[in-house]
Order: C-alpha cells, then structure tokens, then sequence
C-alpha cells in the first residue's frame, strides 16, 4: 500500500525505542513509518529549523504514509484497544 507513494516496505531493523517501548512492554501497539533522516540534523533545532525550510514533497509524502496507516488500523480485525493492565504480584 505504501509502494506508490515510493515507501518501501521492510521488516528489518528499527524497533519501539526509548520513547514508546516502555508502553510498548505494557500492550500498546505502535507502527513506525521511518523517512529517510539523512539531512535530518542539517536545519534540525537550529536557526534554520522553521517551515520554509520543510521539503513540500517529503512532508506531502509523510501525510499520505500516516494516512495510509490510519486507514489500515481503522480496518484491521485486530483490537487496537488498551491491553490489560498487569496483574499485581500475590
């Protein structure tokens, strides 16, 4: 589904990181769409990181991928709702 936006689809490497893994261990489901990064840190969280500099076509292309994503959870037969919480030790 991601082809035609020029997304390759792959199933190496990455994984839930420090900022949602913890959430992740308790149930959550997550998805990561990862962009190519290379210039990433080349206006990031300097004076040139405002949104003239955003490359319209990559930003156009993330839409469409998390749309694609939205759309594929809303039809998914999985349950996306919380998980259980863990029961206490007795």
């Amino acid at each position: 589904m991601l082809a035609p936006l020029g997304i390759p689809y792959e199933t190496t490497g990455g994984g839930a990181g420090p900022d949602v893994g913890p959430l992740v261990v308790r149930g959550m489901p997550w998805a990561q769409l990862a962009q190519d990064g290379t210039d990433y840190f080349d206006t990031h969280h300097t004076a040139n990181d405002v949104l003239e500099r955003v490359d319209s076509a990559a930003l156009d292309q993330q839409v469409a991928a998390y749309a694609v994503l939205a759309w594929l959870a809303a039809d998914a037969p999985s349950d996306f709702g919380r998980a259980p919480p863990p029961t206490a030790a007795k």
